[in-house]
């Protein structure tokens, strides 16, 4: 992006900066997306209000760790981060400092914001505040996912040099207080509500409605919900947390298999804030949206080498929402918005086709349901 000198000054006084130093050369850095290996580079400069993930995995390190500070920057906001050791501090920057360092700060990439945004937009800062310890990597465990804990704890020990057995002995315990990345927990497989019984643990196990609407009561509403799976995308692609995929594929399916509250989001008013009651059908909406662009933005190795079987979930998934969506459209609530829905079913099409998918059209009415199988097949339990 090549700017005039009166465009770069504008920018100046009202973009924000991220300031990095202390990267040894060599090392890999990147902003939303981007990443580029460094030689004398300090941050970035006319960073725009939003939410934006800032990257990094320093050169001759014993793991190639991605590091990452994912945080809303406010208007003209000014972050200036420095590595020291291991360690990252956090800092004030005056102009001066900013001054100097100009000629090693890249401009924002400019070019792919829209992109980002649609990956970032449902993040709100209380998602963010609620949910992530502070600096975060490819290591930092999420809640609730103790097996992917074990490794994590594992991989941090061998951190440790040879001699240090006494801090190897408390990374490996599990009672050490370990900051976490904390995402919503829930059981997808035993997703009727409490004491449900007979037909009522058969519909609330196929149908996630009832579930879905109490994650939502208990993490801000379904726009929040939104947040935390967009978030969730972020850290496994940006950062390379591999926890987080757990969490994330649980939260995909929450939403793809919520078919009674993606119809008629009015008969779970618990799961909405007050405000919020009237956009149910505009969060489902925008869920369509964040999908196409999550699965848009995947590098096209990601099914073949990343996550091998990530595009089966994907196409599964999506052909439960088709069948939802599609009986969604005949409630009345739905009429006025059908225009969008079929937009937004074309648009995730598209990608689809992209990546050589064929993804059905949204169905007139309803379609018989196949019994579910695997892992979200009906738990059936003694009463």
């Amino acid at each position: 992006m090549s700017l005039t000198q009166g465009q770069a000054r504008a920018l100046w006084l009202a973009g924000g900066f991220a300031v990095l130093t202390g990267l040894p050369p060599g090392s890999e850095v990147g902003l939303d997306g981007t990443l580029h290996a460094i030689a004398s580079f300090a941050g970035y400069k006319f960073v725009p209000p939003g939410v934006h993930a800032l990257v990094w995995s320093r050169e001759g390190a014993s793991l190639p760790l991605r590091t990452a500070v994912i945080k809303q920057w406010a208007p003209r906001e000014r972050v200036a981060l420095t590595l020291e050791g291991e360690g990252v501090v956090m800092r004030s920057v005056d102009e001066a400092e900013l001054r100097a360092l100009d000629p090693q700060l890249a401009p924002y990439p400019f070019a792919d914001l829209e992109s980002w945004k649609k990956l970032s937009a449902p993040i709100s800062k209380t998602v963010l505040e609620a949910a992530l310890p502070g600096i975060i990597d490819s290591l930092t465990p999420v809640q609730g996912e103790a097996d992917e804990m074990d490794e994590v704890l594992r991989k941090r020990a061998e951190q440790k040099e040879a001699g240090e057995s006494g801090n190897k002995v408390a990374l490996l315990d599990k009672s050490v207080d370990v900051p976490r990345i904390r995402l919503p927990v829930f059981d997808l497989k035993r997703s009727w509500p409490p004491g449900a019984t007979g037909d009522g643990v058969t519909r609330w196990s196929r149908d996630k409605s009832d579930l879905w609407a109490r994650t939502c009561s208990t993490h801000g509403g379904p726009a929040e919900l939104l947040g935390y799976t967009a978030l969730a995308f972020i850290l496994v692609t940006q950062v390379w947390n591999a926890p987080a995929l757990a969490a994330y594929r649980r939260l995909i399916a929450l939403h793809c298999r919520a078919h009674a509250a993606l119809a008629e989001p009015e008969l779970f008013p618990d799961a909405f804030p007050s405000p919020e009651k009237e956009k149910g059908r505009e969060t489902a909406l925008a869920f369509v949206d964040l999908l196409t662009a999550q699965i848009s933005s995947l590098p096209d190795q990601a099914f073949a080498v990343e996550v091998p079987d990530l595009d089966v979930f994907y196409l599964d998934e999506i052909e439960v929402l088709r069948r939802g969506l599609g009986a969604a459209l005949a409630v009345r609530g739905w009429w006025g918005l059908a225009g969008k829905a079929q937009a937004s079913w074309t648009r995730l099409q598209a990608v689809g086709r992209v990546r050589g998918w064929e993804i059905g059209p949204l169905p007139q009415g309803d379609e018989e349901e196949d019994e579910e199988e695997g892992e979200d097949a009906p738990v059936v339990v003694e009463m």
